[in-house]
């Protein structure tokens, strides 16, 4: 019987297949099917997904990714002017300390977008600029009048404004090195430095490493070199080219509107979140090769105790008008206003006289109220020889109505030299400056 069953239930149909089997590879092969059709759909919707994705981003980087406009025509960049530069773009780049108070780094950069070139030029902290301020430091400016104030000085002593600024924290500087997964740096030597009151400590071993984000503004801000702040300086230029180049590998070419966010919101400037990822995407192009370091020439001096970068005029000027000059005419000599110091005088390039001519005259903080004494020395020395009738004691009133306060200028007459010698010290300060 049993053997009877199994034989019946092994019929087989015309091609040799078990009805049973048959049965069984049909109520297989509908599932398959159904999983094909399945797979089908969630890869139409998928790409349908990214066709809308990409349309989004297309229409949204067309409304918002933007170039630049000029402050001072208002036409895009890739307009040129007559007299202006096509396609060339300069920036005034600040890096601030903690609290956001002081500019520790400062650069003015051009990007000359159709040769695909960036020139970066670093200005010295220290740099002598023609101000009133006792400590007359280009670092000040920020400090005491912002942006705008930082802005006139660099074109005073550059000659031409810088289109945009971007005045970075530190956050973001350590925010976009995290960001590209960290830079790998030669640190030039042991840096050791600790201050409790800006809450930093740098401790860095010389060598190759990779930089994360920490560590990288250690390496920027330390300055205890040799050299100081000039050697500081070439290393960030240094650290910057790195930066570049890890920027532009392929994975995180992707990432450029990432950082163009953490630039936006760590960063003061005059450029839009569309702007920057405008500049980010065409500088994607640019060769380490290409981009260009250096720092305005100029030698160190001393004044009223203070430590000072002095600028060399003539060769900032050539730097300029090679490698910064937005304008198509060289910029002269007579549009950069740069001190330096003669003699132990300060003096301008322009021949004019300093601004701070209570200080920079020769005067010493008490002799303040010289420039009042200085006119009564001249219609009292004319009356010398009514100096001379002194015994007479009736002519005493009219002495007074000349200067009431004469009787402690009565003495003076001995210590009229002291008054005299300054004015003649003003006219060496604009006389000698006609010397660039």
């Amino acid at each position: 019987m049993n053997i009877k069953l199994n034989g019946n239930t092994s019929r087989r149909d015309r091609n040799g297949r078990s009805f049973a089997g048959a049965a069984a590879e049909q109520t297989r092969k509908k599932p398959e099917g159904a999983r094909k059709n399945t797979r089908k759909k969630v890869l139409i919707i998928a790409a349908a997904v990214i066709v809308l994705a990409a349309a989004a981003w297309t229409l949204l980087h067309r409304l918002f990714v933007k170039a630049p406009t000029l402050k001072n025509d208002g036409t895009t960049i890739s307009v040129s002017t007559d007299s202006r530069k096509s396609d060339f773009l300069t920036f005034v780049l600040c890096g601030t300390d903690v609290g956001d108070q002081r500019t520790d780094t400062i650069m003015v950069a051009s990007y000359d977008i159709a040769n695909k070139k960036i020139s970066i030029v670093s200005v010295p902290r220290d740099t002598m600029v023609n101000v009133t301020w006792n400590v007359k430091k280009i670092n000040s400016a920020y400090a005491l009048d912002g942006i705008k104030g930082l802005m006139e000085e660099l074109k005073n002593i550059l000659g031409f404004e810088a289109d945009y600024y971007a005045v970075v924290n530190l956050k973001a500087f350590k925010e976009i090195v995290d960001a590209v997964g960290g830079v790998k740096f030669n640190v030039p030597e042991d840096m050791y430095y600790e201050d409790p009151d800006q809450d930093l400590l740098i401790n860095l071993h010389a060598g190759e490493q990779t930089l994360n984000g920490e560590k990288a503004m250690q390496l920027i801000r330390y300055r205890s070199y040799a050299q100081a702040d000039i050697k500081r300086i070439s290393v960030q230029q240094q650290f910057i080219k790195a930066l570049f180049a890890q920027t532009l590998k392929v994975g995180n070419i992707m990432k450029i509107s990432d950082l163009a966010g953490i630039f936006s919101k760590n960063m003061k400037t005059d450029l839009t979140t569309g702007n920057l990822i405008w500049l980010g995407e065409r500088m994607l192009s640019v060769k380490p090769e290409d981009i260009t370091t250096m720092t305005l020439p100029g030698t160190t001096g001393s004044y009223n105790g203070g430590s000072y970068y002095l600028l060399k005029a003539n060769e900032v000027l050539t730097l300029v008008n090679k490698y910064l000059n937005p304008w198509k005419k060289d910029i002269s000599l007579s549009s950069l206003d740069i001190v330096t110091l003669q003699n132990g005088y300060i003096v301008s390039s322009t021949g004019k006289k300093v601004k701070d001519t209570k200080r920079d005259s020769g005067y010493e903080e008490q002799t303040s109220p010289t420039p009042a004494a200085s006119p009564t020395p001249t219609p009292s020395g004319s009356p010398k020889p009514s100096g001379s009738p002194k015994p007479s004691g009736s002519p005493k009133p009219s002495p007074s109505p000349t200067a009431t306060p004469k009787p402690s200028v009565a003495p003076t007459p001995s210590a009229t030299p002291k008054p005299t010698a300054p004015p003649s010290t003003t006219a060496p300060v604009s006389t000698p400056s006609a010397k660039p």
